[in-house]
């Protein structure tokens, strides 16, 4: 965490406005929340998070734990459950703020970091995607970002083989997934005993990522029952943002899992020159709304600013 000087400090209020503009263009309406949530709140909507990398506090009035929130979206979610609910569906909001994450390796420091993104609540189905997708596309053009794709991933397909998985193993060999390293994957498996028609499924998926090609080599391979589903409905995703232009912005990764926990269906990241990590991400999540009492389905992105 650190302070913000000139230029930068005007540079990056400009690509705030900039980004909104952009989301309020797209009929997204403006919402903010507090940078502090109820510990309970970030608890519900962010089960994959360690809470030992949340920064809490006693509120000295109410003794109520309350937390620096390290993501927006549950915060969404309960505004939309609680004090938008009388509104009729869909919900579209865009909003900007800070949220505090935690450092990963051996430097577990926390880390400030200022997103700007949209939820899509209360629509289904590849249209809703399609329209979060190709606005996140018009966001990063609009912020001036030239060299930059879009990746495209499903991720019940790899979900559905980790779910049978002993759970002592399910995140090892996620992020062994996702590091496309086969050979570790293959140790990982065999040291599990897994059995050999799974760990066949799974390291398939290790040579599933690329070019818009990759959907039609998937859709010959992967043949079992889940993952054909999950395949149409990328498949029909992808064919809708191809006719609106995107096909020379999007690529498939179809062994990433990560965030599985919190996506039902199509994820994606958005990746650039430079940083050496996504930009952003987003994808599909319809059981987080159900957590605060209001079932939408619900897809969104955040961008790092």
């Amino acid at each position: 965490m650190g302070d913000l000087l000139p230029p930068e400090a005007n540079a990056r209020r400009a690509l705030t406005r900039v980004l909104l503009h952009c989301f309020e263009l797209s009929g997204y309406d403006l919402v903010t929340t507090p940078l502090f949530e109820h510990a309970a709140v970030v608890e519900r909507g962010s089960d994959s998070l360690d809470p030992r990398d949340l920064l809490r506090f006693v509120e000295p009035e109410s003794g109520e734990v309350a937390v620096l929130r390290p993501d927006i979206t549950p915060q969404i979610a309960r505004v939309i459950a609680t004090r938008m609910a009388e509104h009729p569906a869909p919900w579209r909001l865009c909003y900007e703020g800070r949220v505090i994450r935690r450092r990963r390796g051996r430097a577990r420091s926390h880390q400030q970091l200022t997103q700007a993104g949209v939820e899509c609540v209360g629509m289904s189905g590849p249209t809703a995607d399609t329209e979060v997708v190709l606005l996140a596309q018009r966001a990063c053009e609009a912020a001036g970002l030239r060299d930059f794709r879009i990746e495209l991933s499903q991720v019940t397909i790899a979900q559905a083989l980790l779910d049978q998985l002993p759970e002592a193993v399910r995140k090892p060999v996620s992020e062994t997934l996702a590091r496309k390293d086969r050979t570790a994957l293959s140790g990982l498996l065999h040291e599990a005993q897994v059995q050999r028609e799974l760990c066949k499924q799974l390291l398939a998926l290790t040579e599933h990522y690329g070019e818009l090609d990759v959907l039609a080599r998937a859709e010959r391979n992967l043949r079992w029952g889940s993952a054909q589903k999950a395949l149409r409905n990328l498949r029909e995703i992808v064919d809708h943002l191809g006719a609106l232009g995107l096909h020379d912005r999007l690529s498939i990764d179809l062994s990433d899992a990560r965030g599985s926990s919190y996506y039902t269906g199509m994820s994606f990241t958005v990746l650039a020159a430079g940083p050496g990590e996504p930009v952003g991400a987003g994808g599909r999540y319809d059981h987080l709304l159900q957590r605060f009492g209001l079932a939408q389905p619900a897809t969104g992105f955040a961008l790092d600013l």
